[in-house]
């Protein structure tokens, strides 16, 4: 089964050619731009997009193979951008750990979706193999591991981290 990693997102059509306007994760976008393919998640399937060209001014814009007007990009606005996991070089993929190290995750919000589970990160301890967040969940204060392979998005702007954990990780 393909893991997918959350890198960004497309927000809206822009012209009449079919363009849309996308946010992209600084540490992929050379990266996606050059290898011209990912995925968005479309009535529960992951679907393939290939880049037919981008242009940048300040934001960043794309033209999606086969999506030729601005009824059809519409279709798929407001949906998350994703990459198979195993197609990322390690490179990358430490690149995006190193950035996760380097970024202050203290009172965001941390949801799990496996769990349905939220709580509140009061500590960021950074171990020399992994980050371990603090949490605050039901007046408990517990520990739990932050690698990048739980991530499943990141929205700076409403501080709220969604992973995905193991199962059973908040009952230890």
């Amino acid at each position: 089964m393909i893991e997918f990693l959350h890198i960004g997102k497309i927000f809206k059509t822009h012209g009449i050619k079919g363009e849309v306007e996308v946010e992209i994760d600084e540490v992929f976008e050379d990266w996606l731009l050059k290898e011209k393919v990912f995925f968005l998640q479309i009535e529960g399937n992951f679907v393939p997009f290939w880049i037919e060209s981008y242009r940048s001014d300040a934001r960043l814009f794309i033209k999606i193979e086969e999506i030729n007007s601005p009824e059809q990009a519409k279709i798929i606005t407001h949906k998350e951008i994703l990459l198979d996991k195993s197609r990322i070089p390690k490179s990358l993929m430490k690149n995006f750990q190193d950035e996760l190290t380097n970024n202050s995750f203290e009172s965001f919000t941390i949801h799990d979706i496996a769990s349905n589970t939220t709580a509140i990160i009061e500590k960021v301890i950074e171990y020399p193999s992994q980050l371990m967040l603090e949490l605050s969940l039901n007046d408990k204060t517990l520990m739990v591991p932050l690698h990048k392979d739980f991530i499943q998005n990141i929205d700076e702007a409403k501080k709220i981290i969604t992973v995905k954990f193991p199962e059973g990780i908040f009952e230890i």
